[in-house]
This record gives C-alpha cells, sequence and structure tokens, in this order.
C-alpha cells in the first residue's frame, strides 16, 4: 500500500512551518503564527531557504509601480467563496502579475532554477519541481506493507468455505477545534462522511480535526479475517496574502492498526498551500481508496477516518481549507 503525500508551496515571505521540534518561528511585534505541522515531511532546512528567498523577493516587489493595485485585486479575492469563481480569479490573478514577481526576481538577481536546486539540496528525499505561476510541488512517496503474516496451516481448503460478513457501523465522533478572532471552522458527520473545514482572516488562526474511529476484535476461530475498506479522501486549500504570510493545509486519511503494535494500512490525500506577499493560490486533491487487508486473528485493530485542516494568516490575508472522507464503507470478511 502507497502513501501519496503532494505538497505545494507557494513562495512565502518571512514564514516559518514547524516540522517536528524545530525552534518557534520569529514574527514582527505584535503577530502570532501557530506552527504548522507537516507530517511525512523534513523540510526544516527547505523552509529557511524560503524564507531567506522571500526577503529579497519582498524587498523588491515593494518597488513595482504595480504593487497598490496587486494589493487593490488580493482585497477583491478575499471576497470569493464559491470554488468556480475563485478558480477564474485566481489563474486571472495570476496571469495579470506573474510579470510583476519575474521583475521582483530578476531586481534580486534570483533565478528559479537556483531555488530548485538549493530546495534539493536542503531536502534530498523530495522531489521538487515548479509551475510558472510560482508555485512549488515537492513530492514524497514511501511503500508501508501489510507487516502481518497469517499463521501457515493446512493447505487443504474446504471446497466450499463458509464467509461471514460482518459490516462496521456505529463509529465513534470525536471533534476538536481551536481558534482565535477573525477565524472559523466546523466538523461535520454523517453515516458515511466526516468533513473538517478552517478559515483565517486578519491576524487569526483556526485549526479542526474532525475524526471517525472504530475498534474490532478479530476472532481467533476462523481461517482468515480480511478487511474490505473503501473511501474518497478529498483535500483543497487556498490562501492569499495582503501583508504577511498565510497559509492553509488540509488532510484527509484512512488507516487501520493495531493499538501499540503494526500499522497494516494508511492512505493520506493532501493539500498545501503557502502565500507570498501580493499572491494567490489554490491546491485541490481527491484520492480513491480500495483496500483489502489481512487481519492477524485474535487481535483488535482500530480503523480511523480523519480529516484536519488548518488556516493562517499572520497580519492581513485570507486563507481557507477543507478535507473529507466521503462514501465510507467497511466490512470484515470471515472466513471458517
Amino acid at each position: 500500500m502507497k502513501i501519496k503525500i503532494a505538497l505545494l508551496l507557494v513562495l512565502s515571505s518571512s514564514l516559518t512551518l514547524g516540522f517536528g521540534q524545530s525552534p518557534a518561528t520569529r514574527l514582527p511585534a505584535g503577530a502570532t503564527l501557530q506552527r504548522i505541522s507537516l507530517p511525512g515531511l523534513q523540510l526544516d532546512a527547505a523552509q529557511q531557504v524560503m524564507r531567506e528567498f522571500n526577503q529579497k523577493v519582498e524587498t523588491e516587489l515593494r518597488k513595482q509601480p504595480q504593487y497598490n493595485q496587486m494589493m487593490a485585486d488580493l482585497d477583491r479575492l478575499k471576497a470569493l467563496t464559491d470554488p468556480g469563481q475563485r478558480r477564474v480569479a485566481v489563474a486571472q490573478y495570476q496571469t495579470r502579475y506573474k510579470s510583476v514577481l519575474d521583475a521582483s526576481l530578476a531586481a534580486a538577481k534570483l533565478t528559479k532554477a537556483d531555488l530548485l536546486a538549493q530546495l534539493q539540496r536542503a531536502a534530498p528525499d523530495q522531489s521538487f519541481s515548479m509551475t510558472n505561476d510560482y508555485g512549488i510541488r515537492a513530492i514524497s512517496r514511501s511503500t508501508a506493507p501489510n507487516r502481518f503474516k497469517l499463521a501457515q496451516g493446512s493447505t487443504a481448503a474446504p471446497s466450499q468455505p463458509s464467509v461471514q460478513i460482518v459490516r462496521l457501523t456505529d463509529f465513534e465522533q470525536e471533534h476538536n477545534k481551536t481558534g482565535g478572532l477573525a477565524s472559523s471552522g466546523e466538523a461535520d458527520f454523517t453515516s458515511n462522511s466526516v468533513k473538517a473545514a478552517a478559515g483565517a482572516a486578519i491576524a487569526g488562526a483556526c485549526d479542526v480535526d474532525a475524526i471517525y474511529s472504530k475498534a474490532y476484535k478479530v476472532p481467533g476461530d476462523v481461517r482468515k479475517a480480511t478487511l474490505k475498506l473503501r473511501c474518497l479522501l478529498e483535500s483543497d486549500a487556498y490562501t492569499l496574502s495582503v501583508a504577511g504570510p498565510s497559509a492553509a493545509v488540509a488532510s484527509a486519511s484512512c488507516s487501520v492498526f493495531v493499538p501499540n503494535g503494526e500499522n497494516l494500512t494508511r492512505d493520506i490525500q493532501e493539500s498545501k498551500v503557502l502565500g507570498v506577499v501580493a499572491w494567490a493560490m489554490a491546491d485541490e486533491n481527491s484520492l480513491t481508496v480500495e483496500e483489502e487487508i489481512d487481519l492477524p486473528l485474535n487481535k483488535t485493530v482500530e480503523i480511523h477516518l480523519v480529516s484536519r485542516t488548518k488556516a493562517t494568516v499572520v497580519i492581513s490575508g485570507y486563507s481557507d481549507a477543507h478535507a473529507r472522507v466521503k462514501s465510507i464503507s467497511a466490512e470484515v470478511h470471515l472466513q471458517r
């Protein structure tokens, strides 16, 4: 089973994200920024590269004659909530002002190629690429095979094995929300979905986690137990910065594991965008999960379906993030 993680970064001005046990972020006086965890990506060194790069770009960007108009257009972008309208408006903004950022890089004597090379040296376990709209994508892939092996018994299988199907329902619900002024967030549960949403503006931050969980004790008197898990993972993130950095992070995941034991499988779909001053970016992703997992006999396994979102604006801007685990179906097939 593959863990698929995709990260889309927009050049961020004076923004350092928290990874692992890295030091606290230094911010302008009076500003606050919650640490943003990006699981599975070791990008501390890459973020330092981005911070230094963006400080130089911002100095030159403020000298451009279009700078004030860019700020005004970003204010109009903040008012858009319809995803379709937002995509069109962001694309138009990027087309209109790409040359302004190009000129700012040239004035700072910086190139995209040099930035990518520095990022690759800083985080060699990632593969970096850049689009012409200043979106940086870092992709990391790894495999996590099922490490449980069923005890080998008689090779003489019954001619007509008996199969009992146990449909897993009544998942437990849990949600957590933290946030300050100028932030919003919500969690939503249905019989086959779990969703989380977070938004922030004007020096605000919001975190929302929504979790579906189920514990199941696998019988010990069966020949084989197979979990058939189906779901759709969706994530989208959007951010724009009027002054100072901003960020939006969304992740939808499903995992199966033995408590205090082995991970049986994990799938995750993520969208992450970071905002440079006077820029806007959105990222949308989805992943269909269809897993068949051999379960260890006579053990308790847990299934977690999780939607997590985080939105942050340090000074002025707008960010929102949405994560959804939908069309959930979980069955255990017991062969006797």
